[in-house]
């Protein structure tokens, strides 16, 4: 049994994740498709709004999984974060597979551990591992070069 603060503010970040969830597919729900625009960038238009869809979803759904299984809404919030960071941060680099691949690349170090939670010792090598590894690329790609 947790704690009586404990579970209060559990349940008040739920809550609060929830609000956020619903005005972002408000938000979604009252935009219009991009249908029939002709411009040459017309796909970015499409990953703001995916992006919005899936920030929605995944404070909706991580909001729902939270209280009774943190490490499921864990899982939920970071599997979708690289995808709504980039629909969302990064609409006008959406041709580029390295700017996707960056940003999905930085959220590794932090979804890995999730799945090796029970063991604290094998979580932290895991992540340092990933860690080094998503530095080592950032390093040698050419969209983060050191000037």
């Amino acid at each position: 049994m947790r704690p009586i603060p404990k579970t209060v503010l559990s349940w008040l970040v739920a809550s609060l994740g929830f609000l956020f969830g619903l005005l972002a597919l408000a938000r979604f729900g009252t935009w219009w498709l991009p249908f029939g625009d002709h411009d040459p960038g017309w796909f970015l238009r499409w990953l703001t709004f995916a992006g919005v869809g899936l920030f929605g979803l995944g404070f909706l759904i991580g909001s729902i999984l939270a209280p009774r299984n943190p490490r499921r809404a864990g899982i939920v919030f970071l599997a979708l974060l690289p995808i709504t960071a980039f629909g969302l941060a990064y609409p006008e680099s959406g041709f580029l597979v390295t700017g996707t691949g960056l940003t999905a690349l930085f959220f590794a170090p932090f979804v890995a551990p999730l799945f090796t939670l029970r063991n604290k010792k094998r979580a932290a090598y895991v992540f340092a591992t990933t860690a080094a590894i998503a530095v080592l690329v950032f390093l040698r790609s050419r969209s983060a070069a050191i000037p």
